[in-house]
């Protein structure tokens, strides 16, 4: 079995050094030596090959030596994000496993408007049927897509 996921992440690591991303974390320094994983996503085409808690672990690891990188810049103190209920199912169980833990819960409802798709071809990320509305932004034009 380990050979197989090794046999994996190889495959997706030829992909990303074609420029095909995986996945993607942004970092957002914050005053007092705290960091937010202010952004983490796995593109679909990834899911469930076990890069989404390397990617997590690696995301993490950059947060807590930022001030090794960043000149004047204070010891990482706290790292942390936001997820919710429309974050994948295997999100908030990667979180607990890289030892992130539930500080705070809040319970905010919204309904969220279905939008038919726009005419004419799907991009690819687009093409197959989402189980609910995701917003992705094109470097383009930087405003939000709804595909699903």
């Amino acid at each position: 079995m380990a050979q197989l996921a090794g046999t994996a992440r190889r495959r997706d690591l030829d992909r990303l050094r074609r420029r095909r991303p995986a996945g993607f974390a942004e970092l957002d320094p914050q005053p007092d030596g705290q960091v937010e994983l202010a952004y983490f996503g796995l593109l679909r085409p990834f899911h469930g090959r076990g890069l989404g808690g390397h990617l997590l672990s690696v995301a993490a690891a950059r947060a807590w030596d930022l001030a090794d990188r960043w000149p004047g810049r204070e010891a990482t103190t706290r790292v942390w994000l936001h997820t919710c209920s429309l974050d994948g199912p295997a999100a908030l169980p990667n979180y607990q496993s890289r030892g992130f833990r539930v500080y705070d819960t809040r319970v905010k409802t919204r309904e969220v408007p279905h939008q038919p798709p726009a005419p004419g071809p799907a991009p690819a990320d687009c093409s197959r049927p989402s189980p609910r509305p995701v917003e992705r932004f094109t470097p383009a034009s930087g405003s939000p897509r709804r595909c699903g």
